[in-house]
């Protein structure tokens, strides 16, 4: 009995160890595994919080270059005005230079003109307040042209400072940049690194298990206890055939006759072997039948531990699927916002273009208007000079003749009577060509009246020399009668005329509004691309381009590009003027057109022609500027 109960022992301490084994076997591969999991995921989480960082650094590194472009090209602009600004201001010191070395070598010789070189005291006067008035204006735009130069000067100062700390956050930018990528490079080398290890990691933990699994299986068969030589017993291979379990009652007795207690005892003897090879015989069964039912046990958790390890890895492989999809989906996200940062760079590159070139157009419109004031107070100051070289030619006439002194100021009167009513008479057809129907034909009769007004004159004119002998100072009296008469029937012709029009237009306002009325019915089309035509193709801009034309104001073809030209008009807008629109709300001059000086305004409505509507009739109204 204690050989039996040791076996039983020896047997339950086998099966026990097989279990053990087992599930340390798979404990401590299932425990490093989770590890490295949580190390994978840790790794990708921080991988991503780098990749967004390395993306707030791309993008403060775009917004940095963006910035500095921004300020080089206004500081290469401000640098360009500052240069024209010191042109101008050598040239007007250059000038007020030249004035002052004139005067300290010949002294004040035009001043002395203003004081001697004069026949009266109003003459005198404006003389002098002429004088005065070009000496302040010259001073007015020296110190303006020096107050710019040091405005802008100043300015390309600050533009400099502010570049330097662009550059510096662009430098910044850059260095965020290179240790965000250094760094996602680094996570990503450590990402691989862990899938490597966890792949390692499952494969070692299978050899580990099968091995421990075998060594178990191995172990157990050695350990097994040898039957006896007596018994003869099959020694137990790897993988043993089923021997039939033989139970105690099926071993058959011998009949042995009962002739004498030795014979007797042999049989007790034999009967006692048959029921111990029966037991050792069940035992064994049971032993074997042990070892299949534990082998069938590890076979079963190799299979479950193997497929939860397949699906480890493919939950392992799904996972690295899905990380590389999203990362392909940053990095097209990351290429779309750099395509679009290049685009908008492109698009603000090309409205600086557009923007230089309005400002380049406007300083070159700046200059050909002042040409144009230059030459227009050099036509009056030589209108004036030839008025003051008549006058005095006049006056030595009627010096020379003092026998026909009343007749030749007579003479001179009518002279300036029909100098004038030419002047109104051709400001009356200027006029007439902006009025109605109407108003045409109460010009055309005002210039009647103007032209029998001017025979009337001349014939008063003629008389004093016919009649001189014979009715002396009367009829000198009644030729300046006629004079007079006649210069107050021109005069009240001409305001008739220009009543006509209504609306209080006057000066340049009618100029203007007489051309721009000849364009009326032009047909509209918009340009470019389409031409732009003279009373046969016009769009808003076009149409105003070609009216202040005339008045030699060269303005560019764009309803933006005008605005930036002129001076801008406080309250009602006045006859003449541009009026703009901004029809979309956007702020973008979309249209122009010019004001009639009523509340309405003659422009190229889109899809009709050029006409004339109310200023509220258009949607967006912006503002307007003076040109003339």
């Amino acid at each position: 009995m204690p050989r039996r109960a040791s076996m039983f022992v020896f047997l339950g301490l086998a099966i026990a160890l097989v279990f053990v084994t087992g599930i340390s076997a798979g404990a401590e591969p299932d425990g490093s595994i989770r590890a490295k999991k949580a190390d994978v995921a840790a790794a990708q989480d921080r991988l991503m919080e780098i990749r967004m960082e390395a993306s707030a650094a791309e993008a403060a590194y775009n917004n940095a270059l963006y910035e500095m472009n921004q300020l080089n090209g206004q500081i290469i602009r401000t640098t360009d005005h500052l240069r024209v600004a010191k042109e101008r201001l050598a040239e007007a010191k250059k000038t007020l230079e030249e004035r002052a070395a004139q005067v300290y070598k010949s002294g004040n010789v035009a001043f002395m003109d203003v004081l001697v070189g004069v026949d009266d005291f109003s003459e005198f006067a404006s003389r002098l307040n002429l004088w005065v008035r070009l000496l302040d204006r010259e001073r007015a735009e020296f110190l303006e042209v020096r107050e710019a130069r040091n405005e802008l000067a100043a300015r390309r100062d600050r533009l400099e400072a502010q570049r330097e700390q662009r550059v510096a956050a662009v430098e910044t930018a850059i260095a965020q940049k290179e240790r965000a990528n250094e760094a996602e490079a680094q996570a990503e080398a450590y990402l691989n690194s862990l899938n490597a290890e966890l792949r390692g990691e499952i494969q070692a933990a299978q050899d580990r298990q099968a091995a421990r699994a075998r060594a178990a299986a191995a172990a157990i068969v050695e350990r097994a206890p040898k039957p006896a030589p007596q018994d003869a017993e099959p020694v137990p291979v790897e993988e043993p055939e089923p021997i039939p379990e033989v139970q105690a009652s099926q071993v058959k007795r011998a009949q042995v006759p009962r002739a004498d207690l030795q014979s007797e005892q042999a049989a007790a003897e034999r009967e006692a072997a048959a029921q111990a090879a029966a037991e050792r015989a069940q035992r064994l069964a049971e032993q074997r039948a042990a070892e299949r039912r534990a082998a069938r046990r590890a076979a079963e958790q190799a299979a479950e531990q193997a497929a939860a390890e397949r699906q480890a890895a493919r939950l392992a492989r799904q996972e690295a699927r899905e990380e590389a999809e999203r990362q392909a989906e940053l990095a097209e996200q990351r290429a779309a916002e750099r395509q679009a940062a290049r685009e908008e760079a492109e698009r603000e590159a090309e409205r600086a273009a557009r923007r230089a070139a309005i400002e380049e157009a406007a300083a070159e419109q700046a200059a050909a208007e002042r040409q144009a004031a230059r030459l227009a107070a050099e036509r009056r100051a030589e209108r004036r000079a030839e008025e003051r070289v008549a006058d005095r030619r006049a006056e030595e006439r009627a010096e020379a003749s003092a026998s026909a002194s009343a007749a030749a100021i007579e003479e001179a009167a009518a002279e300036q009577a029909a100098e004038r009513r030419v002047e109104k008479r051709a400001e009356a057809r200027q006029e007439a060509r902006a009025a109605e129907a109407g108003a045409s034909a109460s010009a055309a009769a005002g210039e009647e009246a103007a032209e029998r007004a001017e025979a009337s004159a001349s014939a008063s004119a003629s008389a004093p020399s016919a009649q001189d002998s014979g009715l002396g100072g009367g009829g000198r009296s009644s030729g300046a009668k006629a004079s007079s008469s006649a210069s107050a029937t021109a005069s009240a012709s001409a305001p008739a005329s220009t009543s006509q029009r209504g609306g209080g237009v006057g000066g340049y306002g009618g100029d203007v509004l007489a051309v721009a009325q000849e364009h009326l019915g032009t047909p509209y089309e918009f340009s470019p691309p389409g031409p732009c035509v003279a009373f046969e193709a016009e769009d808003c801009s076009c149409f105003t381009m070609l009216v202040f034309q005339e008045f030699g104001i060269a303005l560019p073809d764009s309803p933006g590009g005008q605005m930036g030209y002129g001076i801008p008009v406080h309250g009602a807008p006045q006859a003449g003027d541009l009026l703009f629109w901004s029809e979309d709300g956007s702020g973008y001059i979309t249209h122009v057109g010019i004001a009639m000086g009523d509340g309405t305004t003659i422009h190229a409505q889109i899809g009709s022609e050029v006409t004339i509507t109310s200023i509220n009739y258009i949607n967006g109204y912006v503002g307007a500027r003076r040109l003339l």
